[in-house]
């Protein structure tokens, strides 16, 4: 009896931070700001070197890896066409910065993708030969995903268990009775018990993504992608 009531008042704390939660997210964007260093554009990052790090001449592909530590990742891939990728990866924050180069080492396109679940955020942004910006998309999305991802990822602490651990989130729709509703699915993992035979679970919460309020929890049989 003790430990069920132990449970109700958890699952009560946890339904409490979560709506808490929820309220500061739909009221308050800020939380949605990039703040990590790795979406600012520096300027030696809209030109590259090409030959600094490969022999011009060649068509073969290749990879060179510039820094690889316990925080941070970068490395330069070059295709056969020429171009080459520089790309950069907050180990921390899971960010990655994808900066793509024309052939004779002008930028190309930049864009940023959290790498759990490899979803796309902030802006693409597209350059000319030249350098000039020729497109913009914009992954945020607000008018779709009020709710980031950052704060979707936020409301899930708030709902798993501390020893549950995120793996995943992507974004997604679902439709009922013709209405279209667009929703956050975070991925997590259950540790398995050491006295349970039976194998470590997986569930995906779905959160709405207008209002940061759970719709349901799915338990699912291997990890997304």
């Amino acid at each position: 009896m003790k430990t069920y009531c132990i449970t109700i008042i958890t699952t009560c704390i946890l339904c409490i931070t979560a709506c808490n939660s929820t309220k500061q997210f739909t009221t308050n964007d800020n939380f949605c700001k990039e703040n990590d260093p790795i979406f600012i554009i520096t300027k030696d990052e809209m030109r590259l070197d090409i030959e600094k790090y490969y022999n011009n001449e060649t068509k073969s592909e290749g990879t060179i890896i510039i820094k690889d530590n316990a925080t941070f990742n970068q490395e330069y891939f070059k295709w056969k066409d020429g171009e080459v990728t520089n790309k950069q990866i907050n180990k921390q924050t899971n960010i990655g910065k994808w900066i793509d180069y024309h052939p004779n080492g002008t930028i190309k396109s930049i864009s940023f993708i959290y790498l759990k679940g490899d979803v796309k955020i902030n802006k693409r942004t597209y350059y000319d030969s030249i350098g000039n910006i020729t497109k913009v998309i914009d992954y945020r999305q607000a008018d779709k995903y009020p709710i980031c991802y950052k704060e979707a990822l936020k409301i899930t602490e708030g709902l798993k268990r501390k020893r549950d651990s995120i793996f995943a989130i992507t974004r997604d729709s679902l439709v009922t009775d013709a209405k279209k509703t667009y929703v956050w699915k975070v991925f997590i993992d259950e540790p398995q018990d050491p006295e349970v035979t039976q194998h470590a679970k997986s569930w995906c919460y779905v959160i709405s993504a207008q209002t940061g309020k759970l719709i349901k929890k799915i338990k699912v049989t291997a990890n997304p992608g």
